[in-house]
């Protein structure tokens, strides 16, 4: 739990060996401090990176304070289930939910505002067969 903070998105590693991209975070959701009980991941294609885990911890060890959008870095993610903006939207309200879809720079949202750097990533063999490669996750993009 980050201190002060009672809404948290946080996110762990995952070894998910995805055709030697490791992209999948184990992701749970807290809410007044109280963590939900739905499982969830989160996958996360920072361009130019094959293990997304590795990258975040090596930017914590340079300074970084785990605290999303992550700085001078072009990513997008994607969600495992539907549920996770459901979720959002009624525990946060929509105004605080948008802000989170930005932190995560979700693909959904950002190809559909028009982000060039979101769509660039999203032409990826990368984003293609790893970040949609379950089914669920092309529904949710």
């Amino acid at each position: 739990m980050i201190d002060g903070e009672d809404n948290v998105l946080s996110l762990g590693g995952n070894n998910w060996n995805d055709f030697d991209r490791y992209m999948t975070l184990n992701a749970s959701l807290i809410f007044n401090r109280k963590r939900l009980d739905i499982p969830l991941q989160l996958k996360l294609l920072i361009e130019g990176v094959n293990d997304t885990t590795q990258k975040l911890n090596e930017l914590c060890d340079a300074g970084w304070n785990g605290v999303f959008p992550i700085p001078d870095l072009n990513y997008v993610s994607v969600p495992s289930d539907i549920d996770f903006y459901k979720v959002i939207q009624s525990q946060l309200g929509e105004d605080y939910a948008l802000e989170v879809l930005r932190s995560i720079r979700d693909a959904g949202f950002f190809v559909g505002q028009g982000d060039v750097d979101a769509i660039r990533l999203v032409d990826t063999s990368d984003f293609r067969t790893s970040l949609l490669r379950e089914s669920g996750a092309h529904k949710l993009y």
